[in-house]
């Protein structure tokens, strides 16, 4: 089930169940848990499209944000090489 699938988005934050609060304009979650009875309501599998929208947002924040560390290493173990950024004719330019 579709949306189910979409609320067990490890990646799901306490912001992206707040979002789908908003949108879908009740709780569909107690006391940290999901409710089955809840979600198999008429009123909640109508806005399928909206949960799993907010569950690939999810998705590709944290791809994004497993980027993002990545290059910050990056930058880290490569910080050293870089000699400075030199401020010249006013341009700026770095020398390796």
């Amino acid at each position: 089930m579709p949306v189910i699938l979409a609320l067990r988005n490890p990646h799901m934050k306490k912001r992206h169940f707040d979002r789908l609060r908003v949108l879908i304009g009740k709780d569909i979650i107690d006391d940290e848990y999901l409710i089955l009875n809840k979600l198999l309501r008429p009123d909640i599998l109508q806005l399928i499209d909206k949960i799993t929208d907010v569950s690939s947002l999810a998705s590709n924040e944290a791809s994004l944000d497993n980027m993002l560390n990545k290059i910050i290493e990056r930058y880290f173990l490569y910080k050293e090489k870089i000699v400075e950024i030199f401020f010249l004719d006013g341009d700026y330019q770095t020398f390796v």
